[in-house]
């Protein structure tokens, strides 16, 4: 239908409008202005800085890569404050309550990361896509599972250790220690799965907030412990605030995130089999890429020495800063895209394109600033250890390949994928590095990661590449007005209702005489005026039983009703002077607007 008047573009012409003396009556709508035309400014001096400027904000506050950004900002807000942690914890204890302190730390994350059983990752994978109930009820499972893997761990831990090395006594001989490590391990255990269910329930923002909370929380106490108490385990310092952050955390989770989601999940049926299975698959990754970061060094010092391990750990401690950043990118991308898969090559392109533009000019500047970085850790760590800086440096870019690979196979629901790719690196990188130690030396190591990251890459870039050049999905249209048979069909009891109606006019004085009259019947003698030609004049059958109007006649004989799509209906209009013609869809919402304007 077109507008009623030209110069009327507020008019919604889609609409069905009532009819006034065979005119459409405009509803009582408040009139929008047309829209003022702002002239182009043209280049200018500096409108190419503010082009750029704005599209940096754009993509800054773009809600699909809200949760990516917040993993940046959450990984380096952490990593500035547990330097200054550090620092400040080398200046208190000596050193070596401060070694015993590290080693146990490391300790409590190795055992709280392997006995996860990579919770986290199938949180992030399967939350998008699971209602409020369902989702609720996986991250109670993941809290069950993990505390009796954590406690089991522990135990482990805690017998074994000391029985294998002297210098982990301390944690056997002491049974409230034990206790104490072993409830650290699963509160350490429940606050990284909080996290990765409020990225997984798409509150990211809340990550970055509760954790820098957190840090300094622990640096706060660190120094309060030392000049109040004058305790020397670094081990309280990181738990007691993990007591007080955890119930706050899950009455975020629980009575606000899951509160505000919907009850449906998107994809139904899903069982406890198939996170299971997810979980092992992926789980088997982790641990691969485990025994990679772990063995290296115990690879370096038993070949090297001491004081090649050192270098070592100060370039791989750098490098692997910067690749978290690929990493937050690639888990914002695992996210967004379970929850909206119909859009997985516009958020693979954007999460790569991000990946690239941030860790390109970081290994620029790692590659050609190594020495000036290194530096800042001494003059001797300058020529030992500047050619394996550079190289590590290099494996940030096919590291961005293999991140995004990796999460493309956790969305497709194939872990297999990424496990082995894992797989891969490990076997390429400990090989090589152990047969070219006697060549190269410490930048043995850098050459095999290098090498190692590059194969890896090359053979997983037809994943990225598919998932980028796939047809991007849209939101299903809208229903065409002809297709839907089934609403038409699906109330049968209205269309057998029209024939019915249509056969009570018959007793109207006003169009059927009061005795039958023959078929044949001349006109009328009175001298009344003759019936209007758009009513159709009523059939004999009709006419010659008028007791019988109560009886239903068959739907099936006559013409097509009025009400249905191939019959034409007629109708007066609201004045009762003009008709309206058209098909029974139409004249049904013509009189609901009618009836609504009475």
């Amino acid at each position: 239908m077109q507008p009623a008047y030209r110069d009327d573009f507020w008019v919604n012409d889609t609409l069905p409008l009532p009819v006034f003396d065979g005119r459409p009556a405009l509803r009582d709508r408040r009139v929008q202005l047309p829209p003022r035309h702002i002239p182009d400014p043209g280049p200018g001096p500096g409108s190419q800085n503010q082009n750029w400027a704005a599209r940096i904000l754009a993509g800054l506050r773009d809600p699909v890569y809200r949760g990516s950004y917040a993993l940046v900002a959450n990984t380096m807000g952490t990593s500035v404050i547990g330097a200054v942690y550090w620092a400040v914890a080398a200046h208190l204890y000596s050193p070596e309550n401060l070694g015993r302190a590290t080693a146990l730390i490391s300790a409590l994350m190795l055992v709280a990361t392997l006995s996860q059983l990579n919770l986290s990752n199938t949180l992030m994978r399967f939350l998008p896509q699971l209602g409020s109930k369902s989702a609720s009820r996986l991250i109670n499972a993941t809290y069950v599972v993990s505390t009796l893997t954590a406690l089991a761990g522990s135990v482990i831990f805690v017998t074994v250790l000391p029985r294998l090395s002297s210098e982990w006594r301390f944690v056997g001989d002491s049974a409230f220690f034990a206790v104490i490590f072993a409830v650290s391990v699963v509160v350490w255990e429940i606050f990284t799965l909080q996290d990765a269910a409020l990225v997984g329930l798409q509150r990211p923002v809340a990550v970055p907030i509760e954790n820098v909370i957190y840090s300094l929380a622990k640096l706060a106490l660190l120094v309060v412990a030392v000049r109040v108490l004058h305790s020397t385990d670094v081990l309280f310092s990181w738990i007691i605030p993990l007591i007080f952050l955890i119930p706050g955390i899950n009455w975020l989770i629980f009575r606000r995130a899951l509160k505000d989601r919907r009850p449906h999940d998107l994809v139904p049926h899903m069982r406890a089999r198939q996170f299971a299975r997810f979980a092992s698959v992926d789980y088997a990754g982790v641990v691969c890429s485990q025994i990679t970061a772990n063995s290296l060094p115990v690879l370096v010092i038993s070949v090297l020495g001491p004081a090649a391990a050192g270098s070592f750990y100060i370039a791989s401690l750098i490098t692997s800063g910067v690749a978290s950043v690929g990493i937050s990118f690639a888990t914002g991308l695992m996210v967004e895209a379970t929850a909206a898969p119909h859009r997985l090559p516009e958020i693979t392109r954007g999460a790569l394109k991000r990946c690239v533009l941030t860790m390109g000019p970081a290994t620029i500047a790692l590659v050609f600033g190594a020495r000036i970085i290194l530096r800042v850790y001494g003059g001797s760590y300058i020529a030992q250890t500047a050619v394996l800086f550079q190289l590590l440096a290099l494996t940030l870019l096919p590291f961005c390949i293999e991140t995004i690979a990796y999460s493309l196979d956790r969305i497709a629901g194939k872990p297999i994928r990424s496990t082995l790719s894992q797989f891969a690196i490990a076997v390429l990188t400990l090989g090589g590095s152990w047969i070219l130690f006697h060549r190269l030396g410490l930048n043995a190591v850098g050459v095999a990661c290098l090498g190692a990251d590059t194969v890896v890459a090359l053979v997983r870039l037809p994943t990225v590449l598919s998932a980028l050049r796939r047809r991007p999905g849209v939101i299903a249209p809208p229903a065409r007005p002809a297709q839907p048979p089934a609403r038409a069909a699906q109330p049968p009891s209205r269309a057998a209702q029209p024939p019915s109606r249509a056969a009570q006019p018959p007793a109207r004085p006003t169009f059927t005489p009061a005795t039958a009259q023959p078929p044949a019947r001349p006109a009328q003698p009175t001298g009344r005026p003759a019936q209007p030609t758009g009513r159709p004049a009523q059939p004999t059958g009709r006419a010659a039983q008028p007791p019988a109007r109560h009886a239903q006649p068959p739907a099936v004989s006559g013409p097509p009703a009025p009400d249905q799509p191939g019959g034409q209906s007629e109708r007066r209009n609201y004045a009762g002077r003009h008709r309206a013609t058209g098909s029974g869809k139409d004249q049904q919402q013509i009189n609901r607007d009618l009836r609504g304007v009475r």
